[in-house]
């Protein structure tokens, strides 16, 4: 019995680090790029990737979110702010971005909102771009932590 009490201590020990990660460290995400909203068809383009750095304090979680490959040059990365409670965050981002609507271009700020669940090493939930008058529809938002070399 102590023999299989050792066992069973030094497992959960080793299980420890895993789950007390949570979500704490690097995660890639991957999205499209382009999106075109016309009379409330959305279609999308060009998928890209980025990586997110989270890490939890309390029950608040700050972060960034950078471009992998392909950034602009100089492309600051963008802060992210937002809560947990359980395994359901809800984080947030505000950047300036390039649209286009009805073919003139111009500056936005937008907002990005991101409501997902932690399941081990990924996150599940949905996003949502909204900027004034032009609030995109929710879409699917995942991401999974980063390892090496992926």
């Amino acid at each position: 019995m102590k023999k299989l009490l050792s066992v069973a201590a030094l497992t959960l020990l080793a299980a420890a680090p895993l789950s007390a990660q949570g979500i704490n460290g690097e995660w890639i995400t991957e999205f499209d790029r382009m999106l075109r909203n016309e009379g409330g068809v959305v279609s999308t383009s060009e998928k890209v990737r980025a990586k997110m750095t989270l890490a939890q304090k309390g029950d608040s979680v700050t972060g960034t979110w950078q471009l992998v490959g392909g950034a602009p040059a100089g492309a600051a990365p963008r802060e992210l702010k937002g809560m947990i409670s359980g395994s359901k965050v809800a984080l947030q981002t505000r950047f300036q971005a390039t649209v286009n609507i009805n073919g003139e271009t111009e500056q936005r700020t937008l907002t990005m909102l991101y409501e997902f669940a932690i399941s081990g090493d990924k996150l599940e939930g949905t996003m949502l771009t909204k900027s004034g008058d032009m609030d995109m529809p929710a879409r699917p938002f995942s991401a999974w932590r980063e390892t090496a070399k992926q």
